[in-house]
C-alpha cells in the first residue's frame, strides 16, 4: 500500500524549518509520495539541495506546492503567452500586500522564538520568499527563462518588535532580453492585494489567484476568439476575461462571453492537492517537480539576499542546476 503525505510550511511552524526539512528528506528516502510547501528557506545550499536531489531521484511522486503550476487558469493563460499574445514583453510587475504582523505568541520566550522563525534573517527568506515565490515562479515559467541578476531593498516600516526581517520590500529581477520584473510586498498595508502584470507591445495580462484578464493595445491585430469572450472593466480599460474552459464552450456551440463561469469553483490549494493525488493514481509527472521548485527557491533566496544586503547579485547557470 502506498502512503501519501502533504506537508505545508505553515502547519509545520511548531517544529521550525530545519526540522521540517529533515522530515521531508527522510520521508523521500523512505518512499513516501510527497507534496511540499513552496518556500525559500535560506538553507538552500544544504537542506534545499538535498531535498531537491532526493525528490528528483525518487521513484515516488514528489510535487512542490507552486500552486500556479497546477492552477488550470494559469495553465490556460500560459498557452496564450507561448503563442506570443503579449508581443514584445516589456516588463513584469507583481505585488503581495496584506496587513499582518507574522508575530506569534507563546508561553515561553524559547517557544516564541521557535514559532517566529519567519522574523529572523537566520531562518527566513522574508517576504519575497514566503509571499513572492509563486509570482516569481510564474515569471520564470511565462518568460521561459531564468533570471540573471537581482537588486533589492527592504526596511522595517511598522512592526518594530525586535524582528530583523523587513516588513516592506522591493526587488528588481533581471531576465534575458533585458526584461525586468519588479516585485514589491508589504505586510504594513493591505491595499491593492496581490496580482501580477505581464506587459507587452500587443497586450497586457493581469493575473490574480482566481481571475485573469487580457487588455489589448489599440494597435494590436485581432486574434479572432476575443469577439466571443466575456469582457469586464479593468481600471480604465476593457479586459478580456481569460476563462480556462473557453475552448470547450466554443466546441459546444456556446459563447464564452455568455456561458463561461468566470470565478473558479475550487480553491488553488484544493486544485494543487487534487493534481498531486492524480499523479499518485496514474503515475503522471507532477506539474511542479524538484527542478521547478529548486529554481524558484534559488531565485527568491538570492532575491532576499539582495534585499538584506542592498546590493546587486548576479545569477550563474550552475546555481539552478541540480547536481
Amino acid at each position: 500500500m502506498t502512503t501519501q503525505v502533504a506537508i505545508s510550511g505553515h502547519e509545520a511552524d511548531p517544529s521550525g524549518p530545519n526540522y521540517v526539512a529533515v522530515f521531508i528528506y527522510l520521508a523521500i528516502l523512505t518512499g513516501i509520495e510527497l507534496v511540499v510547501y513552496a518556500t525559500g528557506l535560506p538553507q538552500v545550499a544544504k537542506a534545499g539541495l538535498l531535498i531537491a536531489l532526493a525528490g528528483q531521484g525518487s521513484k515516488k511522486v514528489f510535487q512542490v506546492g507552486l500552486q500556479g503550476r497546477t492552477n488550470p487558469l494559469y495553465e490556460h493563460v500560459s498557452k496564450f503567452v507561448k503563442s506570443n499574445c503579449l508581443g514584445n514583453v516589456a516588463e513584469v510587475h507583481a505585488q503581495y500586500n496584506k496587513k499582518q504582523s507574522w508575530k506569534k505568541m507563546a508561553s515561553t520566550p524559547e517557544r516564541e522564538k521557535e514559532l517566529n522563525w519567519r522574523l529572523s534573517k537566520a531562518t527566513s527568506s522574508g517576504l519575497v520568499g514566503e509571499l513572492g515565490i509563486h509570482s516569481i515562479d510564474m515569471a520564470n515559467w511565462y518568460l521561459a527563462g531564468l533570471p540573471i541578476a537581482v537588486t533589492g531593498f527592504g526596511s522595517i516600516m511598522n512592526w518594530n518588535d525586535g524582528r530583523d526581517v523587513p516588513d516592506t520590500v522591493q526587488c528588481v529581477i533581471e531576465y534575458p532580453k533585458n526584461v525586468r520584473m519588479v516585485f514589491t510586498s508589504t505586510i504594513v498595508s493591505g491595499f491593492s492585494g496581490d496580482y501580477a502584470l505581464f506587459q507587452g507591445s500587443d497586450s497586457t495580462l493581469m493575473m490574480r489567484s482566481d481571475r485573469s484578464w487580457m487588455v489589448k493595445e489599440a494597435d494590436s491585430g485581432l486574434i479572432g476568439w476575443e469577439v466571443y469572450a466575456r469582457k469586464e472593466q479593468v481600471y480604465d480599460e476593457t479586459g478580456i476575461c481569460m476563462v480556462a474552459n473557453a475552448t470547450k464552450i466554443l466546441k459546444e456551440n456556446k459563447e464564452p462571453g455568455k456561458d463561461a463561469v468566470a470565478d473558479p469553483t475550487q480553491e488553488p490549494l484544493y486544485v494543487a492537492l487534487d493534481s498531486f493525488a492524480r499523479s499518485v493514481r496514474d503515475g503522471s509527472k507532477p506539474t511542479a517537480g524538484a527542478v521547478e521548485g529548486y529554481q524558484a527557491a534559488v531565485t527568491v533566496i538570492k532575491a532576499n539576499d539582495a534585499i538584506v544586503s542592498g546590493a546587486k547579485i548576479a545569477f550563474t547557470p550552475d546555481m539552478f542546476e541540480l547536481k
